[in-house]
């Protein structure tokens, strides 16, 4: 099964700690800034994680960190992969 898909816009000054935040907290999402945009993030989130990262992209939302995101399709999936 594939992740759910998520993209957010990060204060360019905070990206450093967005993708801390992620990478400390195990197995919840894979974030990466999305190629050529370096306050554009991706965020892939295991389905039984993505009520936690709800919570997690919230806070950063709320304490200014991010300034947007929204569930996207995944991009990864293809009609050729199944």
């Amino acid at each position: 099964m594939y992740s759910q898909y998520y993209q957010a816009k990060v204060i360019k000054k905070k990206t450093w700690f967005v993708s801390g935040v992620f990478r400390n907290e195990n197995n919840i999402a894979f974030a990466r800034a999305l190629e050529g945009y370096k306050d554009v993030f991706e965020f892939f989130v295991p389905q039984d994680q993505e009520e936690y990262f709800l919570y997690v992209i919230n806070y950063l939302k709320n304490t200014g960190y991010v300034l947007s995101f929204e569930k996207k399709p995944n991009r990864l999936i293809t009609q050729d992969v199944r």
